[in-house]
């Protein structure tokens, strides 16, 4: 099985824990241009691609080589009757850079504004009753934790087993309802 990191091409799946970033510039170093001289433009966009916040990312994943080909077909689909292939090719690495949405919402990684705080989630009523549906969102739990993984609360399927279980008058975490069903069982 392919590893997922950014050098990998391949988008890591999300593993349940969101990665926040700041909107404001990214603290990193901008490295060395590892490819053949540069030209003035290329330059320009390399110095502004690690001002993004997602440069926290591509710092981390040692991601330099990968910006570096970014820059140099960005500024190449810039010319005038640049092919359709290297604009198709341009869509791929973006999305392994993370610099589309569809990306960061697989990955997991969320960009906000300086200062603003998640917002808070008010549970959902859905139809009453239990359910005996396995696609549930405790269900999802319950399969996932079987495999070794367990969502946090920031997550989207935590957070939908919360409500699930608010619809049904418990407020018991999802996992500790869990574990006391399965001790009942």
């Amino acid at each position: 099985m392919r590893g997922s990191n950014l050098r990998s091409g391949r988008l890591p799946d999300h593993t349940g824990r969101t990665r926040v970033l700041t909107e404001a510039p990214a603290d990193v170093p901008v490295p060395d241009w590892p490819l053949s001289g540069p030209s003035d433009r290329e330059a320009a966009v390399w110095e502004a691609m690690w001002k993004r916040p997602l440069a926290v990312l591509w710092h981390e994943e040692d991601a330099t080589a990968l910006v570096a080909l970014y820059v140099r077909k960005q500024v190449e689909c810039e010319a005038p009757g640049s092919p359709a292939a290297l604009i198709t090719a341009m869509r791929g690495l973006a999305d392994d850079l993370y610099l589309t949405s569809a990306a960061r919402k697989r990955a997991g990684v969320t960009i906000k504004p300086p200062g603003e705080t998640p917002a808070s989630v008010t549970p959902i009523r859905r139809n009453a009753g239990p359910s005996t549906n396995a696609d549930d969102a405790l269900g999802v739990l319950a399969r996932w934790r079987d495999l070794g993984t367990e969502f946090g609360p920031e997550t989207l399927q935590y957070i939908d087993a919360v409500a699930e279980l608010a619809n049904r008058g418990v407020s018991t975490p999802p996992y500790e309802y869990l574990d006391h069903q399965q001790q009942g069982a």
